[in-house]
């Protein structure tokens, strides 16, 4: 294998990432963000992917991505083992074969969804990797999935802080990957911004930005109880940012609800922000509160406690999941003593900054590099 100009001990790699649909989330981002950075660092990166229409228009793809495109099909009537006859759509059988067929030869197939990691194995072009990047439940029926696509000798990586998953199936091998956060994007406020954070802001009306699971906002419900414990004390506007299925604009429990596309307009409210609030289901590793942090705004996480990129008291406030109540208490802690919502947000820039692309691409070198040292068979 060839290696990278100037650096001898790293091999230069042939990387396809795939993703079964391509779309406005974290997931899709994150695939995005380590193929440039494993671009910039002299790899040969390849996307492949299901085309639906979002692609990667609003991102800057450093690579031109294949994306697959499959007839549509008709629908075909099966017998059931109760002699039942019910209708069965072939078009999710033919977009895996599209799928399979587009794979390209290389030394790794790093798949963020199982029916990519799918179509990889059936391609055989390349080692299956299954980059696991959701909840605990999600992340076990995922690579639950994996062992029923007989790919027990296929490695697993997870993104996931839970080393309750590393209990996989024989001949699998698991390792954590790291998402980074855009540097670019998400920086400190200028000093004499943060400054505001150590001042009484008096009969300001205050700006909190609420996050949560992508999808189903499982810790939605614990963030509208918390919300409206504030309404007497204080004059504020929540804004809820995506992570829901309420639609754009759409008004529950006192949030506002919006769906940044563009992750600076993401980034320019939370330097705007009196203090930022995530609700998440334990078993997560969320990025949004990880790039509030990074623009040094002060943050509020009910959120699984071992949660490694935020301490308690130090860069941030943890509370108990589902906790309405002392997510309220936490939150006006940080309104109301603005001294602390400076030092929270100091340290957390200092912290945040730990996480970039170019580490977590540094990280994926090294794991392509262990797995040729070692044999998991």
């Amino acid at each position: 294998m060839e290696a990278i100009r100037g650096e001898t001990s790293r091999a230069r790699r042939r990387v396809n990432i795939s993703l079964f649909h391509v779309g406005l989330d974290r997931k899709s981002l994150n695939a995005f963000q380590l193929c440039n950075a494993l671009t910039r660092r002299g790899h040969e990166v390849l996307v492949t992917a299901v085309g639906t229409g979002y692609e990667h228009a609003w991102f800057p793809l450093a690579v031109k991505p294949r994306y697959v495109r499959p007839s549509s099909a008709g629908a075909r009537t099966l017998v059931d083992h109760s002699g039942n006859r019910v209708p069965c759509d072939l078009s999710l059988h033919r977009t895996l074969d599209a799928l399979a067929d587009a794979m390209p030869d290389c030394d790794i197939n790093l798949c963020l969804d199982t029916p990519s990691l799918q179509a990889a194995a059936e391609a055989g072009r390349g080692e299956a990797w299954l980059w696991v990047q959701d909840g605990l439940q999600r992340s076990h029926a995922m690579l639950a999935a994996a062992s029923a696509l007989c790919l027990a000798a296929r490695r697993v990586y997870a993104s996931s802080s839970l080393a309750s998953l590393a209990g996989t199936s024989e001949g699998e091998h698991f390792e954590i990957l790291r998402p980074g956060i855009d540097q670019e994007v998400f920086y400190p406020m200028p000093g004499h911004v943060l400054s505001q954070y150590s001042k009484p802001t008096a009969g300001k009306e205050r700006l909190l930005i609420c996050l949560g699971e992508e999808g189903d906002w499982l810790g939605l419900e614990t963030l509208e109880k918390a919300v409206a414990v504030l309404k007497d004390s204080f004059s504020f506007r929540a804004i809820g940012l995506c992570g829901t299925t309420a639609s754009v604009g759409e008004r529950a429990g006192g949030l506002e609800f919006r769906f940044p596309v563009r992750p600076s307009e993401t980034a320019e409210l939370f330097r705007k922000a009196d203090a930022v609030v995530g609700s998440y289901p334990q078993g997560t590793f969320p990025l949004q509160p990880l790039e509030a942090m990074a623009c040094g705004a002060p943050v509020v996480i009910a959120s699984d406690p071992a949660l490694d990129y935020a301490d308690d008291g130090v860069d941030a406030l943890m509370v108990r999941p589902g906790d309405a109540q002392a997510l309220s208490e936490a939150i006006i802690e940080m309104l109301t003593n603005r001294p602390l919502a400076r030092a929270l947000g100091e340290n957390a820039a200092r912290r945040a900054a730990e996480y970039s692309w170019e580490r977590t691409a540094s990280d994926f070198e090294a794991l392509v590099e262990r797995s040729r040292a070692k044999s998991y068979t």
